[in-house]
């Protein structure tokens, strides 16, 4: 039976009629243009505003479902958002920052925010006591959620990873004695909304770091290309808890700073860290420099007067148990042990220059005592370093030099502090071993004493070298070559102190033949240093000791006054030298007879 036209008409309106409930909403693109987007929040019956604002708006991929608009997941209604705001600003509840962008982007699927152009900019630098004040700008900001619902009902911020992206980053701390909190007084500094902020991750990759002080806001320390990261932080933000760096230094972190270099408050010198890896409570440096600004020469010139122009690159530094609080708050290393590895050390001076007037080097153990910065360690232990000393004669034409390889040495404890009164240890022990010019095995053992007239307890042992290895530093410097000659062995000891050191040493060696040179061609000298070079061989130096008649041993007396306007370097060497010309029979040292009566 057919139904009749009206009947069909009537039954396709009904068809063409929307339902009286629409559950679900399925929209590919949502965009808005030029549109104002309003963020607040209740609080105590009060309805604030956090954001107002011109946006250009989109969602991806928009769902609207009843059950889930019911359950109030915002997140849920799409799976990406991309929002631009131009001069954006939201100023924080703690009255202090003000936090701007230029665009957000949101990942429903990944939970992760993007920021770009992130800026954190203070109104106060002094901020509250207890909390750090930031001043930040970030070009981009990752944020990767646990759960952005989880945010909505609990108020609790879980964060898996947070990634600041070049950041540059001004942080005010207060001082340890300022960070006491009021408790109950303390105001609270966020809104329900946001109760905690926990962060797995929190990564800051090529950035720069300045930590200030509010009270001075002077720089307490300055990084550049630091990559930061810090694992498993928790903030109660409804609290106002003591955020010094305390906190952050007791997590599990990773301090990384590339590229490093600062020229020295002398303006001479440059130090350079290709490195540094700063974990718990281990710091590893790699390509450590400290150079001079200008060549050894220019370098001499530009002083004025002989001093020692220093050179010295070691790939690996590590300082293992060191203490992180002290060393990022009051620029203090302290630690258990530092240990240098394949350093390389190269000393140059130029004797042509004058020597410095009315200069006064103090002592090691004074220097010590009174340094510039503090440095705390149980034990310091060089690994395999080479040291070349080179020095250009006052009457030569070239420089000589001296090798010390394969060098091995300890020194514990070692401290350098400010204050002298304050100095903990009586004495330090110093043990080393090394080749000289490569083939002469040598050993030293010291004792360093920190009362005046801070002597030092020096035994020194050598083994067996042929003695023509030593024309490196004797042609170019005293126009003398070994032609033929044998160290069997030998040790000395002696006790040097501000004033003077005395000791004595006992050398066997064997068919020791000299040579006198012309100063300007180190070559054989003619005429009276002919002469002068047979006086030497036969009549001056003993060729053999033990020697040859009776096989009687020579023992050779040390004795050397000490000259203060030079450092301790020269001071051991010339009490050493005082000892082989003894042994060589070229007189024995010893004290004035003044000194003597």
């Amino acid at each position: 039976q057919k139904e009749s036209p009206e009947k069909l008409s009537a039954s396709r309106r009904r068809d063409r009629n929307l339902p009286k409930t629409i559950e679900i909403i399925k929209i590919d693109t949502v965009e808005a243009e030029d549109a104002k987007f309003n963020l607040g929040y209740r609080e105590n019956g009060h309805d604030l505003e956090l954001i107002n604002s011109g946006v250009n708006l989109s969602f991806y991929d928009f769902f609207l479902d009843s059950a889930i608009l019911e359950d109030g997941d915002i997140a849920s209604f799409f799976s990406n958002m991309s929002m631009e705001i131009d001069k954006f600003s939201l100023a924080l509840r703690d009255s202090i920052h003000t936090v701007n962008f230029s665009k957000v982007t949101l990942d429903t699927k990944s939970e992760e925010i993007v920021f770009d152009d992130f800026t954190v900019i203070p109104n106060d630098l002094n901020g509250k006591r207890g909390l750090p004040v930031v001043d930040a700008q970030v070009p981009k900001v990752s944020l990767k959620t646990r759960s952005l619902t989880n945010l909505q009902r609990t108020g609790d911020l879980l964060v898996k990873e947070l990634v600041l992206l070049r950041p540059e980053i001004m942080l005010y701390m207060d001082q340890e004695q300022d960070t006491r909190s009021n408790g109950d007084k303390e105001e609270q500094l966020t809104p329900d909304f946001l109760k905690s902020l926990s962060i797995s991750d929190f990564i800051i990759r090529d950035g720069s770091l300045v930590l200030k002080d509010k009270s001075q806001a002077k720089a307490m320390n300055s990084f550049q290309n630091l990559s930061i990261t810090l694992h498993d932080l928790h903030f109660d933000l409804a609290a106002a808890g003591a955020l010094n760096q305390k906190f952050y230094l007791n997590k599990d972190f990773e301090f990384e700073l590339s590229d490093y270099e600062v020229k020295l408050p002398d303006s001479l010198n440059l130090l350079r860290i290709g490195s540094a890896l700063l974990s718990q409570d281990n710091l590893k440096l790699r390509d450590v420099s400290f150079v001079p600004r200008y060549g050894p020469y220019a370098y001499s010139r530009k002083v004025g007067h002989q001093t020692d122009v220093a050179e010295v690159e070691v790939p690996e530094i590590i300082l293992e148990g060191i203490n992180v609080e002290k060393l990022l708050g009051d620029n203090t290393i302290e630690a258990k042990i530092a240990r240098l590895s394949n350093a390389h050390a190269l000393v140059f001076r130029d004797k042509r220059q004058p020597l410095p007037a009315e200069i006064h080097k103090g002592m090691p153990q004074e220097l010590m005592m009174k340094g510039i910065l503090e440095v705390k360690l149980d034990s310091l232990i060089v690994e395999n370093a080479e040291v070349i000393y080179r020095e250009f004669p006052e009457q030569g034409l070239i420089p000589g030099e001296l090798l010390f390889s394969e060098m091995d040495a300890t020194m514990s404890p070692f401290y350098v502090l400010k204050d002298p009164d304050q100095y903990p240890h009586e004495r330090s022990r110093v043990w080393a071993e090394a080749l000289l010019n490569g083939q002469a095995p040598m050993n030293l053992h010291a004792e360093l004493f920190y009362q005046p007239p801070f002597p030092i307890q020096v035994k020194v042992g050598v083994g067996h070298f042929e003695l023509p290895m030593l024309n490196s530093i004797l042609k170019p410097n005293v126009f003398v070559s070994v032609l033929d000659g044998v160290i069997q062995g030998g040790r000395w000891q002696f006790i040097a102190d501000e004033n003077v050191a005395m000791g004595s040493m006992t050398i066997c060696y064997n068919d020791l033949q000299l040579r006198l040179l012309d100063e300007r061609t180190l070559k054989r000298g003619t005429g009276r240093k002919g002469v002068l070079t047979f006086v030497i061989n036969n009549l001056a130096v003993r060729s053999n000791n033990p020697r040859k008649l009776f096989n009687r041993l020579v023992e050779g007396s040390i004795y050397e006054e000490r000259d203060k306007s030079r450092f301790i370097f020269n001071y051991l060497w010339k009490a050493t030298l005082s000892g082989l010309k003894g042994t060589a029979g070229l007189g024995q040292a010893k004290p004035p007879k003044s000194a003597r009566d």
